[in-house]
């Protein structure tokens, strides 16, 4: 069995810095900034969780891994074990990824609407195949072999392949054994169809659609994403309208879930054609999905909508969006096509654009 331990800070649920669960005990970099990439750990982000340790350099996976040649990019049916350490210095499991992809290098997801929000992962696993323990069922140690002698735990490396006699006839098959006979609970959410299709029970007898989306506003004023989602499924049942539908899509895309959500954007559009609103919804699903043909298709629709006004929230929108039709052209190598954007960029006047205008054209010359 392919096997990686990763130490990382220590946190309650590895979905995002929040006032009651900050990273902390994870090292210098974690105590001055107060951030990790490790703090979305298990954030199912649109049905995976991407994993990040800090590394030394590229890993070389061919030396630890079966099938795994010098020239692959990653490897595959990992079990990665996470471990952090406690306010009692004590390192402990905090969880586990089964199956997951180790990448050699350490990888970018980044955006092409706004290019500097950037995050970066070295694993990658199915949500459903991730699993996260509550704070009190942390008590499985991982020692340290600075304490208890080489090769008997982790080293100063955060990254550890447990490759001597003691962790492969010892400790790995009390690991299995841990993971295989845990029946307790989890502390990150896994968002099944089945979690994302729930409604409040009785809804016919106790609210009316209008009450039911009130709730879901109110819902989202406090960021309870998932409840809200609960009252728009209700709502949904009452009255199938193209609002509802739009409050469902963006509670979806709120909550990482875009493939979902992109069906429900396309129903929208079956229902009343292309409006703004729900186009920039899937636009910025494709965007974060990395997909850019269509990211390109949803961009020229959107340019071309009637009900685009001349705001200037509209404005910056749309100038937005020039801008990152024209960056999926330059990463295309797609010369023709970008000097036709900055083309008609040039025609929609924008105000104070000659220096947006004078950029693009210095990509053009630089690097196709």
């Amino acid at each position: 069995m392919n096997i990686l331990f990763c130490n990382i800070a220590w946190m309650k649920y590895y979905n995002g810095i929040t006032d009651d669960d900050k990273p902390k005990n994870g090292g210098s970099y974690i105590k001055d900034n107060e951030d990790g990439g490790e703090c979305y750990n298990y954030m199912d982000y649109n049905g995976k969780c991407y994993g990040y340790v800090m590394g030394n350099g590229n890993l070389t996976l061919e030396k630890h891994f079966e099938n795994c040649s010098a020239n692959s990019a990653f490897t595959q049916n990992v079990l990665v074990i996470w471990v952090a350490t406690n306010e009692i210095n004590e390192t402990r499991i905090v969880g586990w990824y089964k199956d997951a992809t180790v990448y050699r290098q350490v990888q970018d997801i980044s955006s092409f609407i706004a290019p500097n929000d950037c995050s970066t992962y070295s694993i990658v696993a199915d949500s459903e195949n991730c699993f996260l323990l509550p704070e009190s069922k942390r008590d499985f140690p991982i020692q340290r072999a600075a304490r208890t002698g080489k090769g008997t735990g982790m080293g100063r490396s955060n990254i550890w392949y447990a490759e001597s006699q003691f962790a492969q006839n010892v400790l790995i098959p009390k690991v299995i054994e841990y993971i295989d006979n845990y029946d307790g609970e989890f502390n990150n959410i896994v968002l099944t169809d089945d979690l994302l299709e729930q409604t409040i029970v009785d809804i016919d007898s106790k609210y009316s659609y209008e009450e039911l989306l009130d709730k879901g506003f109110k819902c989202l004023d406090k960021n309870d994403l998932l409840m809200a989602l609960k009252y728009f499924n209700s709502a949904l049942k009452i009255d199938e309208t193209t609002d509802c539908l739009l409050y469902i899509g963006d509670t979806l895309l709120n909550l990482y879930c875009f493939d979902r959500a992109i069906i429900v954007f396309q129903k929208i559009f079956d229902k009343e054609g292309y409006k703004k609103d729900s186009v920039l919804s899937i636009i910025t699903c494709y965007n974060l999905l990395h997909d850019k043909i269509q990211m390109m298709k949803y961009i020229k629709i959107y340019l071309e909508l009637n009900d685009v006004d001349s705001s200037e929230e509209d404005i910056n929108i749309k100038i937005e969006l020039y801008y990152a039709l024209f960056d999926i052209y330059v990463s295309n190598k797609d010369k023709t096509n970008a000097q036709d954007t900055i083309n008609r960029f040039v025609k929609e006047n924008f105000k104070d654009s000659d220096e947006g205008i004078n950029k693009m054209k210095r990509i053009i010359k630089t690097e196709l």
